[in-house]
């Protein structure tokens, strides 16, 4: 018998149990208590506007409703609310002076008032200067000013005050990339991103912290894993391109300003350069048909674009000049093969003997050359310039030097551009000739 009562006994409690949790939280009552929440809020609204029609300066009114608005991001009504409520704060023991202050600068700092911000904030400090979101926002307002020197300090109390605090770590590392303390930097942003590898717009940061400190490839790491990225990828993708440029890594480059350009709602600039940037590695890829593409269409978007309606020209006689596009554009090998055709039919009726070539980079090519003709017998050196835009008299300077060292009796200078007056100043009494781009076509013509 004792058994049954004692069952009796459980299996009340556990009905009683299972009554309570579905009437406290079953979806019926959940709607309720969420209703009951939301007409919370209106009363306090209602309540707050009551008091204030029959008194504009009701200090309670104005804390509820500067309370609720804080309470939901609400930072513009918020503002308004607490600047309302610091002009009362004179001697009024109801209410909190330090919250008060300190909500109203941070409203006004994320609404972009700031220097209202500023006023708020620093009299915060004087109240209360271990203040974490004090510092921080002040940081963040002379940051924003451009004031780095001062914001650097702030985020610094702010992080001293909270080793933890993410955000002032951020901008510690961002300020000190704009002083340009990159080393410190560096080790700064590494922390924040190790802390958060979410934060992409501070991964870039980090990228280009590497890129400055010539540590190209964990630059092009970071910038190649962020190209699919709808915000930031554009950027990344051309960051990525400039080093594969500067490294000569064209394919890789086509290949990020290829992904840079498949975003939607790029920023004009930033889509004018990433498709200049692909014109000029296509040009060097010698995809000219591609690279024509490009630049007409920078053209479409904005007329006068750098040198675009320049290149279209030029790209447009490369297309109609074998020889022309293979001195500009080709590969260092046909174009030294080329050149050294080019020293052999300069002279007329001569023997002419190449002993020497030397390549200074992808800019130009010198070719040492023994010269005998009928009437004189000399050494000469040809530098060959692949540049088709102005060249002054320092690099003529240089085959001047060049023609004494290797004790050389005249030398030819071409480029598929036009010299300035300086460098042709230098050579009048020099036996060196300059053959500019109509010279070279007639030249190449011969070919």
């Amino acid at each position: 018998m004792e058994y049954i009562v004692i069952a009796l006994v459980v299996l009340l409690t556990v009905a009683t149990t299972a009554f309570l949790y579905y009437r406290l939280f079953s979806p019926r009552e959940a709607k309720k208590e969420k209703k009951s929440s939301l007409k919370s809020r209106d009363q306090i609204i209602r309540e707050a506007n009551k008091r204030l029609a029959l008194n504009p300066k009701d200090r309670q009114a104005l804390a509820m409703l500067g309370d609720l608005y804080f309470s939901e991001n609400d930072f513009d009504k918020a503002a308004r609310t607490y600047r309302l409520l610091i002009g009362q704060l004179t001697g009024a023991t109801d209410l909190d002076e330090y919250t008060i202050t300190l909500r109203h600068g941070l409203s006004c700092a994320k609404i972009g008032a700031y220097d209202e911000a500023l006023k708020s904030l620093l009299f915060v400090k004087t109240l209360k200067d271990e203040s974490v979101e004090a510092n921080y926002y002040l940081g963040f307002i002379e940051f924003e000013k451009r004031n780095y020197d001062k914001a650097l300090n702030y985020f610094k109390a702010a992080l001293k005050l909270n080793p933890d605090h993410q955000l002032s770590l951020k901008y510690i590392g961002i300020t000190l990339k704009k002083l340009g303390q990159i080393k410190e930097s560096l080790r700064f942003i590494k922390t924040a991103v190790d802390r958060d590898p979410s934060q992409k717009d501070l991964l870039f940061e980090l990228g280009e912290c590497y890129a400055v400190l010539g540590h190209t490839d964990n630059a092009v790491k970071i910038f190649s894993h962020l190209r699919p990225d709808p915000v930031i990828g554009p950027k990344a993708a051309l960051n990525a391109a400039v080093i594969n440029i500067h490294t000569n890594n064209l394919e890789d480059a086509l290949l990020d300003l290829n992904i840079g350009l498949k975003h939607s709602n790029i920023p004009h600039d930033l889509h004018l350069e990433l498709l200049y940037k692909r014109a000029n590695v296509l040009t060097s890829l010698q995809d000219l048909e591609n690279a024509m593409k490009d630049l007409r269409a920078i053209r479409s978007m904005e007329s006068a674009y750098k040198d675009v309606n320049e290149l279209i020209q030029r790209l447009g006689e490369f297309s109609s000049n074998r020889h022309l596009q293979t001195y500009i554009v080709a590969p260092t090998s046909e174009f030294v093969t080329l050149c050294k055709s080019l020293a052999l039919r300069y002279f007329k009726e001569a023997s002419v003997k190449i002993v020497d070539v030397s390549v200074q980079k992808n800019d130009y090519a010198d070719l040492l050359a023994e010269v005998n003709t009928p009437k004189w017998m000399d050494v000469c050196l040809f530098r060959f310039i692949r540049s088709s835009t102005q060249v002054g008299d320092t690099i003529v300077r240089d085959l001047a030097n060049q023609i004494k060292e290797q004790k050389a009796g005249r030398g030819v200078c071409a480029c598929a551009g036009e010299f300035t007056i300086g460098a042709r100043q230098f050579v009048e009494a020099r036996q060196i000739d300059l053959i500019d781009k109509p010279s070279l076509l007639k030249w190449l013509a011969k070919l």
